[in-house]
């Protein structure tokens, strides 16, 4: 599992908006996913469009590992 935050651009994106209309603007916008790979390679490969999400792609800052952590490894029966 990782946790990845995006540019505050991604939450005024039309699709974001309706997916998550109910989002709290003063919180920041994140994509949440789960890899067999370590986080970082994950990330560098949506950064890369390489099965990559269009919002990381376009959007992806960071990786919050603080979120994650210590919820790995999780089990994909999860």
């Amino acid at each position: 599992m990782y946790v990845i935050l995006l540019h505050e651009k991604a939450a005024q994106h039309r699709s974001v908006l309706k997916a998550n209309p109910k989002r709290n603007p003063a919180k920041p916008c994140v994509y949440v996913g789960m890899s067999g790979l370590p986080p970082e390679h994950r990330f560098e490969n949506h950064k890369h469009g390489y099965q990559a999400a269009w919002a990381v792609e376009k959007y992806g800052v960071r990786l919050l590992p603080e979120l994650y952590e210590h919820l790995n490894p999780m089990p994909y029966e999860a």
